[in-house]
């Protein structure tokens, strides 16, 4: 439409400067070219006759030609950049370089079901430009967000292929069940994961109430708006991205390998070794076969992953026909042994004139990922005696020592298992852009979403030898295969009216629409054992243990929805939102919601008062109240579900039954968040900007399982609206634009802090484990014991338990057990009564991070450019223990030793250890209880991420008959500053142990445009 409007008021300036030009008694032909600071042809400028009506377009190419008066003024204006005033002089060519308007008044994002000018929003939102995308290897659009958007904060934990979308938290987290954002690709709600970066052309955040509240009961957890790319009328244009990235782990950790060490460490609690087996294991460490000292961490998790990227666009169109088609593969191949994705991306963006008001479009999209993970475990419960080689018939050796229990070799997991999940994804939309009257325009969307998932999996036979023995130590049993296959589609539909007016110095757009989408999954599974090799492995080929399942759901929204914008002048701006949601999720009575929205703005800097103030270009408040809703709670949780297998005895006799397991309230209803915002924007010198904001959230009504008394039978609890949870805390970004000479570069920095709170949950009732949901407490607070030291001797140990049966009165107890031996952690006595139970237990940690922030910098100079961004999060704890953290892991006789716990924990010889005595897990210790000698901090500052790159000068460009090439190198996830001592910082809240660990990637890149 935007262009449609450029070419129409081209066509009747064209028009009125023929008229002009009739009355000018001296005319003059000026022609001329117009480019932006990088040398690029600009389109669709206006060239104007200072005082006139005369004016023209540029064509494609930049090029324009007026006929003017031979003396006067041309102005030059174009939306993104300061408009340029050349005196004619009587020339005949004018050449323009326009420079990009630092300030960004002008600019669009992205908000519900339409457009606004950035200067005239008032809720919350942030935007992530195409620029911001441009050349950043990102396999997952989720990446993006880390450091680029106040408010949002983000968490990757995982680093494996086609599973390394990171979770997306806005403004603290809401909700006690489903917390993440409702995305929306063109308007149709779907997923981030699948989308190629090089399609996205901009991405809005919609933050609070007045911005969200549009999508009503989806919207409590904020909103992500994902525009794509359409085509654009003119020359066609064939644009290339390519690169070649190098992944390894963002830490590696160091363990022990020398088994011997590992041997003489075990014995210190286990005694499974002999003194002759470990003297025979060093005399002949050169045989890794039969006396292997193998560093099974670094095999699986030290290796380097290549990841390969290419993209194709094809943009152009005529007058009445616009289309961006495009094309991208990704490949990458994980740090893990046999762990590899790929995908496939095609999109289609199609626009069509049928007549001057009235366009067809259709955005259409697909995905084909591949997964393959043969899910053969990571490296903690195993141990350096198992050899990693191969002997010389091919066999795979068990461990070569004695281990107290059973034990893997990983190498002959992943070379003898098979897991490869297939998905498939289809987006497509048709819509109809109709211009009823002028200022009244329809908009109808027809969307489908089809999503189909296909696993398989097989478990091969294999053997494990003692190779000192000649004999079998171990097998896998049978041979076993499993299918599962699930589809599920999403039909939507949503109709828009929307009416702009102005009356003078007022301004009115009114929206009214409809949506309605209907869901449906179905699934089925089969498995069976018993095939005859590990080479077929069809399920028709089985021949044991057959079993088959399956299961369907579905579910409908409808809703109606509207939104009223009106200024004055520019200057007071008013906007409501109103939504009233359907869900079939809910009981008769209870499926309807309505979600409204106000806020208000008031750009000071229009006032009539301000006009003398040359610095600050514009200075805007605004407030915002609204409520949203969160319909995520499961399907159908209010209904009563019946279950097989409930079996009964009648007369002696075993009948099969069919039973309620689980109670339920039919009463239950959406959760509700009430959301306020103030904030205050303001551009300085035409070169700052900087945005400041206060929210405030309230989610009501929370679903949670309520504790019920034994005597109402043995029934899973019921789900009941019994839980809040406010989020408070506010935001700054500041970003600074400028030039000097040729050098244009850049700076920016946001903050946010968020304070989470439960302020309702269940009563009186608390959960009292490791991590707890209480009343006046953050979500998940870590609760347990504070430790303030090492038991050293047993004189200390003595004195401890003597204060114990003072201070309790009771002659036979101990501090904390009898079996409490010297080199065990000691802990704080809370109740002062000398004895360390249960009730010495505090919140020790807070998993929410408070703050989380970024930083980021650019510049451009003659082709070259550079750009650095920094992200952290202070505030945030993280739990360190169980596997890979505890030595011999959760077996105590086997699993990885961390090198730090080697010559530094507790002996009777070596009192002043650091570190407690070593101990087997499997039995009773102190040093296992949940407390702050486990607790890490995990703030953390984050080079995210690192680029330099070259673009080709015009005259090298015109040689080789391209229009734009440009070479980077960039890096992502390449330095991290933490205390944290684990792999990374960067994990789930409650996360202990690590699957797989996340990755910095250095990558060599190109962009070309044909």
């Amino acid at each position: 439409m935007k262009q449609n409007n450029f070419l129409r008021s081209g066509l009747l300036l064209v028009l009125m400067g023929l008229l002009v030009h009739v009355s000018f008694a001296q005319t003059n032909s000026v022609k001329g070219n117009v480019t932006d600071g990088a040398g690029e042809p600009i389109p669709g400028v206006n060239v104007i006759e200072k005082g006139t009506t005369n004016g023209v377009i540029t064509d494609l190419d930049g090029n324009y030609t007026i006929e003017v008066g031979s003396e006067g003024t041309l102005l030059f204006s174009f939306i993104g950049f300061t408009s340029s005033e050349v005196a004619i002089n009587g020339q005949k060519t004018i050449n323009v370089v326009m420079k990009e308007d630092v300030i960004g008044l002008d600019e669009v994002v992205a908000v519900g079901y339409a457009t606004q000018k950035k200067v005239n929003l008032t809720g919350s939102v942030a935007v992530v430009s195409e620029k911001e995308l441009d050349a950043r290897p990102i396999t997952s659009i989720s990446q993006v967000f880390s450091g680029t958007a106040a408010g949002v904060q983000v968490t990757q934990a995982d680093g494996q292929p086609g599973r390394d979308g990171a979770t997306i938290r806005i403004r603290g987290v809401g909700t006690l069940n489903d917390a993440d954002p409702l995305v929306l690709i063109d308007g149709v709600a779907a997923s981030m994961s699948d989308v190629n970066p090089n399609d996205i052309e901009s991405m809005s955040v919609l933050k609070d109430a007045a911005s969200a509240a549009i999508y009503g009961s989806r919207a409590a957890n904020g909103v992500i708006l994902i525009t794509t790319k359409k085509g654009k009328a003119g020359q066609l244009k064939v644009n290339y991205n390519g690169y070649v990235g190098f992944q390894t782990a963002t830490r590696m950790m160091d363990y022990l390998s020398d088994f011997p060490t590992y041997m003489e460490m075990n014995n210190e609690f286990a005694n499974y070794y002999g003194e002759d087996e470990i003297a025979e294991w060093r005399e002949n460490s050169d045989d890794q076969l039969r006396y292997p000292n193998v560093d099974w961490v670094d095999i699986i998790y030290g290796n380097t992953g290549v990841v390969r990227s290419h993209s194709v666009s094809v943009i152009g169109g005529g007058e009445r026909n616009r289309y961006n088609f495009s094309a991208g593969y990704l490949s990458q191949d994980g740090i893990m042994p046999a762990n590899e994705a790929r995908r496939y991306n095609l999109r289609l963006n199609w626009e069509a004139d049928i007549k001057k008001n009235l366009q067809f479009g259709a955005n259409i999209s697909g995905s084909w990922k591949d997964i393959e993970d043969p899910n053969a475990g990571g490296a903690w419960g195993i141990l350096p005696g198992i050899p990693y080689e191969k002997d010389e018939l091919g066999r795979y050796g068990y461990s070569q020592a004695f281990a107290g229990g059973t034990v893997d070799n990983p190498r002959a997991s992943w070379e003898n298992k098979f897991d490869k999940d297939r998905d498939l994804k289809l987006l497509a939309k048709l819509y109809l852009n109709w211009e009823i009257i002028a200022g009244l325009k329809y908009s109808g969307n027809f969307a489908v979403k089809f999503n189909n998932s296909f696993v398989r999996s097989f478990n091969g036979y294999y053997e494990l030898w003692n190779f000192k023995s000649n004999e079998i130590q171990k097998t896998t049993g049978k041979r076993s295969a499993s299918n599962k296959n699930a589809e599920n589609y999403t039909l939507t539909n949503f109709h828009t009216l929307n009416y702009s007016k102005s009356f003078g110095d007022h301004n009115l757009t009114a929206l009214a629409g409809m949506s309605l989408e209907e869901y449906r999954s179905d699934s089925f599974n089969g498995s069976i054992q018993g095939f005859p090799n590990n080479e077929i492995q069809v399920l028709g080929v089985g021949l044991e243990n057959a079993s088959v399942g399956g299961n369907a759901s579905e579910w409908a929204l409808l809703s109606y929805f509207g939104r009223v914008n009106y200024d004055y002048a520019g200057k007071y701006l008013f906007e409501a939102n109103l939504r009233y949601d359907g869900s079939s999720r809910f009981k008769s009575g209870n499926k309807w919601g309505a979600f409204p929205s106000f806020s208000l703005g008031w750009r000071i800097s229009e006032e009539d008062f301000m006009a003398n103030i040359s610095w600050l270009d514009n200075l805007k408040l605004r407030g915002s109240w609204g409520k949203l809703g969160n319909q995520n709670i499961g399907t159908y949780p209010y209904q009563s579900t019946y279950s097989l297998g409930q079996n009964y005895s009648l007369g002696g006799v075993i009948y099969p039954g069919v039973a309620s397991t689980a109670l339920v309230d039919s009463d239950i209803t959406w959760e509700t968040t009430a959301s306020s915002n103030v904030g205050v924007d303001a551009t300085l010198f035409g070169k700052l900007n900087v945005t400041a904001e206060y929210f405030h959230r309230l989610t009501e009504d929370i679903l949670v399982k309520m504790k019920v008394p034994k005597t109402l039978g043995d029934k899973a609890n019921p789900v009941v609206n019994f839980a809040n949870v406010k989020n408070t805390g506010w935001e700054v970004a500041v970003s600074y634009k400028d030039e000097i000479g040729k050098l244009k570069y850049n700076v920016g920095f946001n903050i946010s802090r968020v304070k989470n709170e439960v302020t309702k949950y269940l009563g009186d009732i608390q959960d009292l484990g490791n991590y707890i949901t209480q009343e006046g407490l953050p979500y998940n607070s870590m609760y347990g014991y504070v430790c303030t030291g090492i038991i050293r001797s047993q004189e200390e140990l003595d004195e401890l338990n003597a204060n114990a049966q003072e201070l309790s009165g009771n002659a036979g107890a101990y501090y904390i057990s009898s079996a409490t031996n010297p080199g065990a952690l000691k802990y704080e006595d809370l109740d002062g009564n000398g004895i360390i139970d249960s009730n010495d237990r505090k919140v020790i940690g807070n998993v929410i991070p408070k703050y989380s922030f970024g930083f980021n910098v650019g510049a451009e100079y003659k082709g070259f450019d550079f750009s650095a961004l920094f992200q952290g999060i202070e505030g945030k704890d993280s739990y360190l223990s169980g596997a890979g953290v505890v030595p011999f892991g959760a077996n105590g006789d086997r699993g990885q030793v961390p090198l730090k716990w080697v010559d530094n924990y507790w002996t009777p010889e070596r009192t002043d250890a650091p570190l407690p005595a070593l101990w087997h897990v499997k039995k009773y210790s102190p040093n296992t209880y949940f407390s702050t000698f486990w607790k890490q901090d995990a703030s953390f500052i984050r080079l995210k991420s690192l680029q330099l790159g070259y673009t080709l000068p015009k005259s090298v460009l015109e040689v080789i008959g391209l229009q734009k090439a440009r070479v980077y190198v960039n890096g992502e996830n390449l330095v991290t500053w933490t205390d944290f001592e684990g792999f990374d910082p960067e994990r789930g809240m409650t996360t202990t142990g690590i699957n797989y660990p996340n990755v910095k990637t250095v990558s060599f890149g190109v962009q070309v445009t044909f």
